[in-house]
């Protein structure tokens, strides 16, 4: 459970460093 969680929170931070650059 708590892995499905930071794997969501990684996927969140990525999207938000490919849209800043």
């Amino acid at each position: 459970m708590l892995g499905h969680f930071f794997d969501c929170i990684f996927l969140i931070h990525k999207l938000i460093f490919f849209l800043l650059c």
